[in-house]
């Protein structure tokens, strides 16, 4: 708020300096100002055009993640469920939160938890993730974009930045590691118009060169062992999505 503050100043005096002064002085005024007096008329004027730039006409690179987060913030498709710090996530019952969240994932989570047991007996929530839904979103960002799809993806970041917005310290690296952590360039790429600004900060400190990432991206399938693929196919079946058509192998059993 208070750069816009500066850029408005900047701009009203731009106006007063070069329309409202010599209208007022008379047409004698630039005369009597001198080369020094004009200089500094025309510093003021180039301060009020970058004022008013930088208030009316702010530009970002497409491929920029804080771009992307910008401007579906302001065309209002960013869904941020909690702003600040917030306890309604625990790292014991974030599996079902997750579920409850994204239900969605209800029927790949029902395979996992009959797969490998219940939330608390299980492998852990790390599994659970980045087995599980860690995949669902590498899948998803595999495919085209459609409406139905890039609607998942949101839905999907938004939860995992209400993972990086807890003040359960465990549910924040759960967030990163499952889903961020040691990504490619790529990937970061597909990602970045689902990026929240909490993950853009996360990655700024945790991995600082991610922005500087280059390369060719590694090939990889898509190991699906819990039926996450069928849950997407499902989800896209509107929009003409088959199994055949959604990416990687389903290893999972008894589906």
């Amino acid at each position: 708020m208070s750069r816009q503050l500066l850029h408005g100043l900047r701009l009203v005096l731009a106006v007063l300096f070069v329309c409202v002064v010599p209208f007022v002085a008379g047409e004698a005024a630039f005369e009597r100002m001198g080369r020094v007096g004009v200089a500094l008329l025309a510093a003021v004027f180039l301060g009020g055009v970058y004022g008013a730039f930088k208030l009316f006409g702010r530009s970002a690179r497409p491929g920029d993640p804080e771009a992307q987060v910008r401007r579906l913030r302001e065309r209002g498709l960013l869904v941020e469920e909690n702003e600040g710090r917030t306890s309604d996530l625990h790292f014991e019952r974030i599996e079902r939160q997750l579920a409850d969240a994204l239900p969605e994932l209800r029927p790949a989570a029902d395979h996992y938890w009959k797969t490998e047991g219940v939330e608390g007996t299980d492998c852990g929530a790390y599994i659970f993730f980045e087995d599980l839904f860690a995949s669902y979103v590498e899948v998803l960002l595999a495919l085209p974009a459609s409406p139905r799809r890039d609607a998942l993806l949101h839905r999907a970041f938004s939860f995992v930045e209400r993972m990086l917005a807890s003040d359960d310290g465990r549910v924040c690296d759960l967030a990163f590691i499952a889903i961020y952590e040691h990504r490619h360039a790529r990937w970061l790429a597909r990602a970045a118009a689902f990026i929240g600004p909490l993950a853009v900060a996360e990655l700024d400190r945790r991995e600082p060169g991610w922005r500087k990432m280059r390369g060719r991206e590694p090939r990889s399938e898509h190991l699906d062992g819990y039926g996450v693929r069928r849950v997407i196919a499902a989800e896209l079946r509107a929009e003409g999505v088959t199994l055949s058509r959604v990416p990687g192998t389903t290893h999972a059993q008894d589906l």
